[in-house]
């Protein structure tokens, strides 16, 4: 899961280098090669039960493949519209979601250590949040905001369909969520989705190097990790993502952002340590 957060966590410095493409069209050329990669895997891992492994997705994958493309619009637009530091902050409140949503939906008791975590990671976020979220980009901090809670609700309905120790693949959500996602951008652009070569090739990369790998780890995660704490774990692209831009593109992290990341990544190796040595434990 925090090899996850890291491969995503190149998402900002990638779109940063789009030049004219619109976010409908960048969803749509992300998501069509990011699809492309994944049933790529898929044909690779499991030949001519690739088509099974699709259908036994079921009703949560279904469902999680329409709230993973639809977190993939909220990204898009949020990163194009503010700045790296701020998506990144906002995504982080994943967590929060996603453990209000686990407990009634899923039944899935939210254990003390991991609220500790959570309220932990919330200070930070509150610190950051503090001195990020500037006036005048009031579409890019809600796209981010509807970005997290999309991103909690498919976490949600990846662990759904693990209930009662199914193990049932679910890459293939990956692949359909970027069908959906291109579906939607296509139709809203009225097939205009042409764009630049330089722009093509980001968004290509994007997709096939970035969403597509990301998402798959992060899918595979959901299989064996509680709600609350694979969220929690999958912030370390919220501590990563800030520092590309830094290196790439000499964007320099403000005192608030450090000190606020200080304790979003205290909570996310605190919890993570735990983890193992609960794993470890007789």
């Amino acid at each position: 899961m925090m090899i996850a957060g890291l491969v995503l966590s190149t998402g900002g410095p990638i779109i940063r280098n789009i030049d004219d493409a619109s976010g409908f069209q960048i969803v749509f050329w992300r998501s069509v090669s990011q699809s492309i990669f994944v049933i790529l895997f898929l044909f690779v891992r499991n030949g001519r039960n690739t088509y099974r492994a699709i259908i036994d997705i079921g009703l949560p994958g279904l469902v999680a493949s329409l709230f993973l493309g639809l977190a993939f619009f909220g990204f898009v637009f949020s990163i194009t519209n503010t700045t790296v530091a701020n998506t990144m902050f906002l995504i982080s409140t994943v967590p929060f979601f996603t453990a209000i949503l686990a407990w009634p939906m899923l039944k899935e008791k939210v254990k003390s250590v991991t609220w500790l975590a959570i309220l932990v990671a919330l200070v930070g976020v509150l610190i950051m949040v503090s001195q990020a979220l500037t006036a005048g980009r009031l579409l890019g901090n809600l796209m981010g905001i509807f970005c997290a809670a999309s991103t909690a609700l498919y976490v949600i309905c990846i662990r759904w369909g693990a209930v009662g120790g199914r193990q049932i693949d679910m890459i293939p959500v990956v692949c359909i969520a970027g069908l959906v996602a291109a579906l939607i951008a296509l139709i809203v652009e009225g097939g205009e989705v042409w764009v630049s070569t330089n722009d093509l090739t980001w968004c290509l990369i994007a997709g096939a190097c970035q969403n597509g790998p990301g998402f798959m780890l992060y899918t595979l995660a959901a299989r064996y990790v509680p709600a609350a704490e694979l969220s929690m774990l999958g912030l370390v692209e919220v501590i990563i993502g800030p520092i590309w831009v830094w290196l790439l593109f000499s964007e320099i992290p403000a005192f608030y952002t450090v000190v606020g990341g200080s304790f979003v990544l205290s909570a996310v190796v605190g919890l993570s340590f735990w983890t193992m040595s609960r794993e470890r434990a007789p």
